[in-house]
């Protein structure tokens, strides 16, 4: 890419004003438009909140990151705490926290997968121990039918193949996707949450996420429906690579804080 220095003249509905540019550096006007240099071509680009007139410095033109050709995700990013980085090594362990998850609030979920390992010596769900345990043991801690047989499904998977981090390293994301989708009971979005969060991996964009849809439908005034959503919901998201599980985690916190 290559950026230029000088001075840009805004003529329109805002009125008159001329800015100083230089490599890396976003406008952002009052009212609900904003301006900002991708490669030589200036975009000036209508937003959907109120914004004061200032000028946010990006990193240089070497190091330029993708949110600089999105307005609206460079506002969250500069609005919001940066998400935590969580990654954890113990995948089995996390894809059954995962399915207790499922539909759930954080604060029950929390309670429910406490209740969950007490079940077990040393509170650790180790795969023989859960397979053998009834339907109405596991019930017994707040887990419905459906999530016990599923768990002890991973079980059952983690004794024959055993789910390790390690073990993944060189896998791509639609590999690892392949590979524990073959557990019945999980699906594509609960090994995404497993990709993003205990893995870490830096570009996953679960479109099927109700959080996702939402905060995109919201924040870009997406307004199609069935197939043509998805196909937008993407084309929006392609801005975001290779950086795409974060823009998704402040997304989720757009929507917790609206």
């Amino acid at each position: 890419m290559q950026y230029k220095s000088g001075v840009f003249r805004i003529v329109g509905a805002l009125g008159s004003r001329s800015v100083h540019t230089r490599p890396g550096r976003l406008f952002v006007f009052s009212g609900n438009c904003s301006l900002t240099c991708v490669g030589r071509v200036w975009r000036f680009q209508k937003i959907l909140f109120p914004l004061a007139t200032k000028c946010v410095d990006l990193p240089e033109p070497e190091n330029m990151t993708w949110h600089a050709n999105d307005l609206i995700m460079a506002r969250l990013i500069e609005t919001l705490p940066a998400p935590a980085v969580s990654v954890r090594e113990d995948l089995y362990l996390a894809l059954i926290e995962a399915i207790v998850s499922q539909q759930l609030s954080t604060r029950v979920a929390d309670v429910i997968f406490a209740r969950f390992r007490t079940l077990f010596d040393e509170v650790y769900p180790h795969a023989d121990q859960v397979s053998d345990l009834t339907t109405e043991q596991l019930r017994s801690v707040g887990l419905s039918g459906q999530k016990a047989g599923y768990i002890r499904n991973i079980a059952g998977f983690h004794r024959a193949a055993p789910i390790v981090a390690a073990d993944f390293a060189n896998h791509t994301d639609e590999a690892v996707i392949t590979h524990l989708t073959q557990i019945k009971g999980v699906g594509r979005w609960t090994v995404q949450m497993l990709l993003m969060f205990p893995m870490n991996r830096p570009d996953v964009f679960p479109v099927d996420d109700l959080g996702i849809r939402q905060s995109i439908i919201r924040l870009y005034g997406v307004t199609e429906t069935g197939g043509e959503l998805y196909k937008r919901l993407h084309a929006i998201a392609e801005n975001w690579q290779p950086n795409r599980t974060l823009a998704c985690k402040y997304l989720w916190k757009a929507r917790e804080s609206k």
